[in-house]
């Protein structure tokens, strides 16, 4: 059975490109280009998957993974960006329930694609 995967990312073409991979591996895919849009969307649609920036005009990766835990939905997170900005955030302190639980932090690289393929392929099949 495919997942459904929410794509978060303020960059069209980004988020395009991303859609494409994940459909083209036999998922489905919904897109956002910020955190209120996102928000809205898994209040209202059912989610096996999050692929979301951090930087993002409006609202931040980490605001949106804030935003899931008081909710009642908490997909697996693949959350990615484009610079050391990543690296610099105590992510522990910033959302300690999805640090190694929930989220993969990833920097955007050369092996971004691979690494949400992986991403992806880790969460079961319901």
């Amino acid at each position: 059975m495919p997942l459904h995967v929410l794509i978060v990312d303020d960059d069209h073409s980004l988020r395009k490109s991303l859609s494409r991979l994940v459909t083209r591996d036999g998922h489905t895919a919904d897109e956002a280009s910020g955190t209120d849009e996102a928000f809205e969307k898994l209040e209202t649609g059912t989610f096996q998957a999050v692929i979301t920036d951090v930087q993002m005009p409006g609202g931040s990766g980490i605001e949106l993974l804030q935003m899931m835990l008081r909710g009642d939905k908490t997909p697996p997170t693949y959350v990615h960006s484009s610079d050391k900005y990543l690296h610099h955030l105590n992510l522990e302190a910033h959302v300690p329930e999805f640090f190694g639980a929930f989220a993969s932090f990833k920097l955007k690289d050369g092996a971004m694609l691979t690494n949400i393929r992986a991403f992806l392929d880790s969460i079961p099949m319901k």
